[in-house]
């Protein structure tokens, strides 16, 4: 998503809805393709502050606090949200934007694994965070379609055609695979509350480089837990950025996340799901990122390092799609 400018003072008027201290500094926190965070510190304390994409529907925001709170009863680390003087957790303002803040998490994210140890502890976390959620029965309001194959499928198939033709070829490879890397009834089991989107950056670190905590739960949703495992295995074991075209998965990191995830004990069997779901998501967010090269109004992109959102787009799906493939390797 286009990233939206809010003025110090319209965020500060925000803030004290929530609390009612000075605001001391307001700084914009990177990352996010979607909504988008700032660290608040005021007079008593450090949050925080977060801004709500559009694309983001209000029902999922709030089923994220509910989740919220069930992680953190349960001894796991998680956002833990303010109410506004409402009494709710999200505040909208006149304009219609929407925000929350929760009390900050210290440590450190990760866009990339710096070691496969990294991998591993959070591997860890995600694991907890399945076994926690695997008992409980939130109501949930997942984003509409999200992880939905063969929606997204359907979607690449209907702009093929008006692909660049520099990746037109990729869309048809892309869309044709799809197809083939879905996972059976049998390999994907039950559906359990899953993240819905676990990339490196919504894990906490501490100082030893220990995973302690889990954010950015408005994609949780109903879904086979060997989705959030590929998406996990997609993003933190091939020691690129997702732009690169050397867009790889690295031996060891894979074996560090099986061995964070499963223990020691991983079956050949698990293993090789585990390596089919990474590469049907990686293959779909290929997909979902030649639909925006069409579209054009989704992805955020780094204006510093690409001239526009489509070329970002381009590169990222090339990446992925190069990703999806090392992962046959593996099987």
């Amino acid at each position: 998503m286009p990233q939206k400018t809010f003025q110090n003072i319209e965020l500060e008027d925000v803030i004290r809805t929530f609390v009612p201290h000075p605001v001391v500094k307001i700084k914009l926190l990177k990352g996010g393709n979607v909504n988008q965070s700032y660290l608040a510190e005021t007079a008593h304390g450090r949050y925080a502050l977060q801004y709500l994409a559009p694309a983001i529907p209000s029902e999922a925001a709030n089923a994220a606090v509910e989740v919220a709170n069930m992680l953190n009863a349960a001894g796991l680390m998680a956002p833990r949200f303010l109410k506004d003087n409402t009494g709710g957790t999200m505040h909208t303002m006149p304009s219609g934007d929407r925000f929350r803040m929760y009390d900050f998490i210290p440590g450190k994210t990760y866009d990339v694994a710096p070691t496969p140890a990294v991998v591993q502890s959070a591997a860890h976390i995600l694991q907890k965070t399945h076994a926690i959620l695997a008992h409980q029965t939130p109501l949930l309001h997942p984003i509409p379609h999200f992880h939905d194959t063969p929606y997204i499928k359907h979607k690449l198939e209907e702009r093929l055609e008006r692909l660049p033709a520099e990746v037109n070829a990729l869309g048809h490879d892309v869309h044709r695979e799809l197809g083939e890397a879905l996972l059976t009834p049998q390999e994907a089991g039950p559906n359990i509350p899953i993240h819905g989107d676990p990339k490196l950056s919504n894990f906490i670190f501490d100082d030893s480089d220990t995973a302690v905590g889990i954010i950015d739960l408005d994609t949780t949703m109903y879904h086979s837990k060997f989705i959030d495992i590929g998406d996990a295995m997609r993003s933190w074991c091939n020691p690129c950025m997702e732009d690169d075209p050397a867009s790889a998965l690295s031996a060891p990191y894979v074996e560090a996340f099986i061995a964070g995830y499963l223990g020691t004990d991983a079956t050949l069997e698990e293993r090789r799901v585990m390596l089919k779901a990474t590469r049907l998501i990686a293959l779909e967010l290929s997909a979902r990122f030649l639909i925006d090269v069409v579209d054009d109004n989704y992805f955020g992109f780094d204006a510093a390092k690409w001239p526009t959102r489509r070329a970002h787009n381009i590169a990222r799906a090339q990446a992925q799609y190069n990703l999806a493939a090392s992962a046959q390797h593996f099987a």
